[in-house]
């Protein structure tokens, strides 16, 4: 477990037994959340949000009420791609660079609806979002503009429903499948594994033999996920054919 788990069930465990008291954590991974839920044991009641439909990153309000709020606002980036394009790795950067801690971004999420105009938005705090919308100007030498979204137009923010493909596996080991996802080696799969960059239904898995089954989620570092859907068959030769959603 780590130290920022550790800190958020230590505090929990200081709560009065009256239960009056709620804890909004800052933005975590999906494992963190999964850390988490593990940590407090089912003890107390707990929800995630991240702003978006589906999002990873997300804030855990745990004791919740009717009156709590998760204090998420997104904003809007938007700048002309004539100048030249941004990428999510170069949104985070400059945001650090800014001094604000990764724990205080949710996911940062790209519309690529429009050839002219780059639209990214990204999930951050109420009391952050003002600070962005004066302070960050420039990303990868691009001008850029911040507006902060009221919730009717959250809403209309394009729903990244991922794309339906087919696979084609030798087995259904987790190295395996991940090389034809992402059309890559089998040893360049095993070493993202080993690397702790892959997680399985919100849990870094370490093991390259683990066997993928039907509805897993499958979480890549800085590339996105896949969810197995369904196991259509076999080829000729006898290899599997899978059925699987990808988000990037």
């Amino acid at each position: 477990m780590n130290k920022k788990i550790t800190y958020y069930n230590n505090a929990v465990r200081n709560f009065d037994d009256d239960f009056e008291n709620t804890l909004l954590t800052n933005f975590l991974d999906e494992a963190e959340c999964s850390d988490l839920l593990t940590a407090i044991k089912k003890k107390y009641n707990v929800a995630f949000d991240g702003g978006f439909l589906e999002a990873e990153r997300k804030r855990a309000l745990i004791g919740i009420d009717d009156a709590s709020e998760f204090e998420i606002s997104i904003c809007r980036i938007n700048y002309d791609k004539r100048y030249g394009e941004i990428n999510h790795r170069q949104v985070l950067g400059t945001v650090i660079s800014l001094g604000i801690k990764r724990e205080m971004i949710g996911d940062i999420v790209f519309d690529n609806n429009n050839e002219k105009e780059g639209i990214i938005y990204f999930a951050t705090t109420n009391q952050l979002a003002p600070y962005f919308k004066t302070e960050l100007k420039c990303i990868n030498r691009c001008n850029v503009n911040i507006n902060i979204l009221t919730p009717e137009e959250v809403k209309n923010i394009p729903l990244q429903e991922g794309i339906t493909d087919k696979i084609i596996t030798s087995s259904m080991r987790l190295d395996a499948v991940l090389a034809a996802c992402m059309k890559i080696s089998r040893n360049d799969a095993t070493e993202k594994i080993t690397s702790k960059m892959i997680l399985v239904n919100h849990r870094i898995c370490e093991n390259n033999h683990y066997l993928v089954k039907c509805n897993d989620l499958i979480s890549i570092r800085k590339y996105g996920r896949i969810q197995i859907i369904n196991n259509l068959g076999q080829t000729k030769k006898e290899r599997l054919i899978l059925q699987i959603k990808r988000w990037h």
